[in-house]
């Protein structure tokens, strides 16, 4: 070898700051010898320079600018050889959606790797995606988790590129990057602006021809992949399927714990090399050109994007590695038939039935693991779920298949029991033995696949448009499973109708081949094993023959039934007539009824080219729905009976393409039903007719209370990051009530199904209804929508009426027509109704007695003492309740507690135990202003400049943890910034990072330069045009707005106004007096949870637990105020009476000087 060669070699290994790393040994690897590779890098010219000026003499600078002529010719040759580069494969025919105007391309390039071309002449972000078919089915045996491992370290650094971080780069301009590794694949996804793609591109191909393995970097990462399985402890989905591993062949790569930690990632201290050169080996002998699958996603034509693809990825090295067929039985014999006993974290009762299968995936077409998963998982009439939520035993059904890797699959049934169902547990799997017994003697019906079909293809061809990252990623992978011209309706669609091949698979679903995994606490008691990674206790016993027999011969259940034909089917898919429908200007308020407090807003959207509606309904009862505890807890025990009333009907609307969601809000609850539009008006009618109307069962009640109570009994056991965000809710809203308060208030009531009654009662009879339309609809439509929602209501009150015995008196002067308008009789209901029950409570004045009649809607009278639930006499409307509206509840339920100024202190610090998770994590907020187009769009680019530097500071400077990041909270019309550190430190030290970490921030900002600066402005103008492109978003956003009552449906217009103005000066300004710990604005609270006390402090800081806010955060702190229903009435009636669409929002509002009262 040359002097000039060996001098490039060690001038390269100066470059990456590290030992170089040596070819590896084959007599020691671990892994299958590859073809040697051609080693392909290049040195940027800005780079030769610094190596030119570091030479202090004649024959150094020889030798360097011999080594550049060496790189040029190479980077010649490789030019040459782009164009010479022959394209081995090209496919235009790709199957797709009828709407879909995108162009699409699939290229095999000659070293074996595979590109869809996805060109967007539209688009403004675009992504690339590469899938490669190596996972963690590849760690070799005595290094478990590498793979995830060289997922991580792998984006840290490339000789291309090997000062810049990848994360920064994408950063300032306004992009972002991911990775996910699997089975057997591991993708690799980032996404950026349209105008900086092809440089990005470059930089993220380089990571797959020539990384960088620093020792810093893989030390870094491995802390990280530790943190991650720190995270992944808690989490009973991760324990489970590490205990299902564990009890596996332990000779079949199933059997491996996949994600790896500091343990099984710590190499034999007697072998001659450490982890970065296992890293390096993995990478050599694994990642191959011919195992890689792209997709790119860009403004380019095809032939631009072709020839992109050919000058970036012919750098990857083809060799040659063959695909892995796994085999297909991860469980020997012994270990099937089996019962598997696991401890939870959560107090859970769940049943798995786990059925190994054959790989199937050549049978996509037909998919029959997705035919049985639609039978078995029916929660229809009369269906196997039905008939177990039915005798009590279950709350959910789930049934689905898991396709780990080529060679094998699973099919598994999963059924989350009641108290009563986990003592039976054998009767349940004999009930999913009958029911499989049904659907094997019927046989596969054509009819149902038929249904399925056109039900697939229907949301194949009306799916939104995907975000392009996520979009980029799935085509990568679905490269891998299914044919280049399938590969974008492979996942959606059933095709081909194949009886044999579905029988196939419910031969296999049979007592002799399942394993029956149980989660309860109980299991305790008879725990034989603990399994290594998870610290899972766990025991293992074969299924007695006695019990399999009874399943063997259990024959069928004549309650079971197959499903029926849909009714909620939109057959047509049709779209509403174009002509004389605008899509622009601002939400049309339909119908103003003051005097019922009914408001409907409406936009049509038919350049969606979507068959499909946003029907969103805000029922508010602001005097009942958060009083305290209390009604809190009575309010969500109301919404989750409705929801499991409606699971039967839902699941119909469901496989029909319409879905609702159901929750509770402050003032009451938030009904959103979206989907096909044809047929919503229908399933909006039923599901207001059980909200409205439906008495419910005790035994329900029971069930449903049960599981309410457990889920807040086990909240420690959710993730840190979401008790967090919850729990500072909690703090700054004085009407947010957390778990534990809602248990004590279920606990100290004794809620019975009465006082549930009761509420709901009280609910239904006085609220406030405001509704939003958007989509595939025309203003006829969208006034059927509305008047079903107002019959709704009318028919409960006519109900109540008849009830009580109430005369509704009526005027023989007016017309007909006019006394039945549904607005008017709700009138005359609601006058009627309030002055029965006025005189109903003067008489039991006058006679001392209070009444306890099944027949009224009074509340118990003790939980009304207790409560101090509003009477249930009448039914004002706003013109009855005057000047009192000023003063309702309903104020105090959207104000925000504003901080008093915590300049140059720690801040107020709430400290919350924690003992069943080992990790803490630390909440860092600093409140901002009210949520104004100018300061939200303030706060947004402080948060795009500063977000990768400030991660990356936690993350990897100091590593706290893997769950490390910051955004915007933006609740009750207020702002503020988040910071969040799951950790395995004191809060000490977090803190101390943290705060270091924002005081860095003043000298970086100082160092941005303009042109930086305008390049971040613009990336962020690009990301929020892109963020509201979908058809999903524009409905929500405008929702948002009326759900708030802030009405700026021109929000991002104003911001992006806003945006443009901003300058650099501004946003040192707020980060001076808002984030830095002198700002003279500075309002800081920090929330920890940890398990430890000792830990969990900061010496010389005092403290408050939950439940002092009032003494430690309330009395001392103003409140943001709202608009008052007087301003918003009359706003009301001004934008009702516009007809040119063009109204500014209601005024802004000011901060009050009123103390927070809890």
């Amino acid at each position: 070898m040359s002097s000039t060669v060996m001098k490039e070699e060690r001038i390269e290994s100066c470059l990456e700051k590290d030992d170089p790393l040596p070819d590896p040994d084959p007599s020691q690897s671990h892994y299958p010898q590859p073809q040697s590779p051609v080693k392909c890098c290049h040195i940027r010219k800005s780079l030769v320079n610094s190596i030119v000026s570091m030479t202090t003499n004649a024959t150094c600078g020889k030798t360097v600018h011999a080594i550049l002529d060496i790189k040029m010719k190479k980077k010649e040759e490789e030019l040459a050889a782009v164009e010479a580069a022959k394209i081995m494969d090209r496919k235009d025919d790709i199957r797709k959606q009828r709407t879909d105007s995108f162009k699409y391309r699939y290229i095999q390039l000659e070293n074996g790797v595979r590109l869809m071309l996805v060109s967007n002449p539209k688009a403004t972000t675009s992504a690339a995606a590469l899938d490669i078919k190596i996972g963690s089915f590849s760690d070799p045996l005595h290094l478990q988790g590498l793979a995830h491992l060289c997922e991580h370290v792998l984006f840290t650094g490339s000789e291309g590129f090997p000062n810049e971080s990848f994360s920064h780069f994408l950063g300032q301009r306004g992009g972002s990057s991911n990775a996910y590794t699997a089975s057997e694949h591991t993708n690799f996804h980032f996404d950026v602006p349209s105008q900086h793609f092809e440089e990005a591109l470059a930089r993220f191909v380089s990571f797959f021809e020539c990384p960088i393995f620093r020792e810093t970097s893989v030390q870094s990462e491995l802390d990280i992949v530790q943190s991650e399985h720190e995270k992944n402890r808690w989490n009973d989905l991760w324990r489970t399927n590490q205990v299902e591993r564990t009890t596996a062949n332990e000779n079949h790569a199933f059997s491996r714990f996949s994600t790896g930690n500091r343990k099984t990632l710590t190499v034999d201290e007697h072998a001659h090399h450490n982890l970065r050169y296992e890293l390096f080996n993995f990478f050599k002998t694994n990642y191959s050109a011919n195992l890689m699958t792209v997709c790119l996603v860009h403004n380019r034509s095809l032939d631009q994007m072709e020839e992109l693809a050919k000058t970036n990825f012919l750098r990857i090295a083809n060799r040659n590695i063959p695909e892995t067929i796994w085999p297909n039985r991860p469980f020997k014999p012994s270990q099937m038939k089996t019962k598997i006993y696991i401890v939870p974290v959560k107090d859970v009762y769940h049943v798995n039935l786990t059925f190994p299968l054959q790989d199937l995936h050549q049978h996509y077409r037909s998919s029959p693991e997705g035919f049985c998963a639609q039978l078995i998982g029916y929660k229809g009439p009369n269906g196997l779920f039905s008939y177990l939520r039915k005798i009590g035993y279950a709350h959910h059904l789930v049934a689905g298949w898991k396709n780990l890797a080529r060679g094998f699959s699973f099919f598994i049934i999963t059924i989350q029991m009641t108290e009563i169902g986990e003592r039976y547990v054998d009767d349940i799997v004999k009930v999913v033995f009958q029911y499989l017994n049904l659907l094997r003697a019927i046989g596969p019906q054509k009819w149902f696949f038929d249904e399925l079909q056109y039900l697939s293809q229907q949301q194949f061809e009306s799916k939104d448009l995907e975000k392009v990252q996520t979009y980029a990623s799935n085509v990568a992978n679905w490269l891998h499973i299914y044919p280049p011209e399938d590969c974008l309706i492979a996942d959606y669609v059933f095709e081909d109708w194949n009886r044999d091949v579905i029988k196939l698979v419910l031969k296999h679903l049979v007592p002799d081949n399942v394993r029956v995994t149980i989660l309860s606490k109980k299991c305790r008691y008879f725990t034989t094993m603990v399994e290594p990674h998870f610290a899972t206790e766990y025991h293992v016993e074969r299924i007695g023959e006695e019990v399999l027999n009874v399943w063997r011969s259990c024959g069928r259940n004549e309650e079971h039934k197959m499903p029926s034909p849909n009714n909620l089917i939109d057959k047509e898919m049709s779209m509403v007539p174009t002509d004389g429908i605008r899509e622009s200007g601002l939400p049309d308020l339909l119908i103003y009824h003051k005097r019922i407090n009914f408001l409907a807003w409406f936009l049509p959207a038919t350049s969606s080219k979507l068959a499909k509606a946003f029907v969103c309904v805000k029922i508010s009862h602001p005097d009942l729905a958060s009083v305290d505890a209390t009604s809190c807890a009575l309010k969500n025990l109301f919404v989750a009976l409705i929801r499991d009333t409606l699971t039967e009907y839902a699941y119909q609307g469901e496989l029909a393409g319409i879905f609702y969601s159901l929750k509770p809000i402050k003032t009451g609850l938030e009904l959103c039903v979206r989907g096909y539009s044809a047929n919503q008006h229908i399933f909006l009618k039923n599901v207001l007719k059980v909200l409205y109307a439906y008495e419910f069962e005790q035994s329900r009640f029971d069930q449903v209370l049960e599981v309410q109570m457990k889920n807040m009994a086990t909240a420690d056991g959710d993730s840190l990051k979401a008790q967090s965000k919850f729990l500072l809710g909690s703090i700054l809203c004085p009407r947010n009530y957390s778990r534990k308060d809602r248990l004590h208030a279920y606990k100290k009531s004794s809620i019975s199904f009465h006082h549930m009654m009761d509420f709901a009662h009280n609910f239904r009879l006085h609220n406030h209804q405001e509704c939003f339309f958007y989509g595939n609809l025309t203003t006829h439509q969208a006034d059927v929508l509305a008047n079903t929602i107002l019959e709704a209501r009318k028919n409960f009150l006519e109900q109540l009426a008849q009830a009580r015995n109430v005369q509704v008196e009526s005027n023989c002067l007016l017309e007909e027509w006019f006394v039945k308008n549904p607005v008017e009789r709700v009138v005359m209901l609601e006058k009627a109704l309030s002055a029965k029950a006025q005189s109903k409570v003067e008489c039991e004045h006058l006679n001392g007695i209070l009444e306890q009649n099944v027949e009224t809607i009074s509340c118990d009278a003790s939980l009304n003492q207790e409560n101090n639930f509003i009477s249930p006499e009448e039914p004002q409307t706003m013109e009855d309740k005057g000047d009192q509206s000023e003063n309702s509840n309903s104020m105090d339920l959207n104000q925000e507690v504003r901080l008093q100024p915590t300049t140059n202190q720690t801040g107020y610090l709430c400290l919350v135990h924690n003992e069943i998770q080992s990790s803490s994590c630390v909440l860092h907020f600093l409140q901002f202003r009210e949520n104004t187009p100018e300061n939200h769009i303030l706060l947004e680019l402080f948060l795009h400049l500063v977000r990768v530097r400030l991660v990356s500071s936690m993350k990897y400077v100091v590593p706290l943890g893997y769950v490390v990041g910051c955004d915007i909270r933006r609740i009750n019309n207020t702002l503020g910034f988040r910071i969040i550190v799951e950790s395995q430190y004191p809060l000490t030290l977090v803190n101390e990072t943290i705060e270091n970490s924002l005081a860095d921030l003043g000298e970086y900002l100082e160092s941005i330069d303009e042109e930086t600066f305008h390049m971040s402005r613009e990336a962020l103008i690009t990301t929020k045009i892109e963020s509201h492109k979908r058809f999903r978003d524009k409905a929500l956003n405008f929702w948002k707005e009326i759900l708030d009552s802030s009405y700026n449906f021109q929000r991002l217009d104003q911001e992006l106004e806003c945006l443009r103005h901003l300058d650099m000066k501004s946003l040192l300004q707020f980060y001076r007096d808002w984030i830095a710990k002198t700002g003279i604005e500075r309002r800081c609270l920090i929330l920890s949870i940890g398990p430890d006390p000792i830990l969990n402090c900061i010496d010389g800081t005092e403290a408050f637990h939950l439940g002092q806010e009032k003494e430690k955060v309330y009395e001392s702190c103003d409140t943001f105020s709202t608009p008052s229903e007087t301003q918003l009435a009359s706003w009301y009636q001004m934008v009702f009476e516009r007809q040119d669409f063009e109204y500014d929002p209601p005024e802004s509002s000011t901060i009050t000087c009123d103390k927070a009262e809890p």
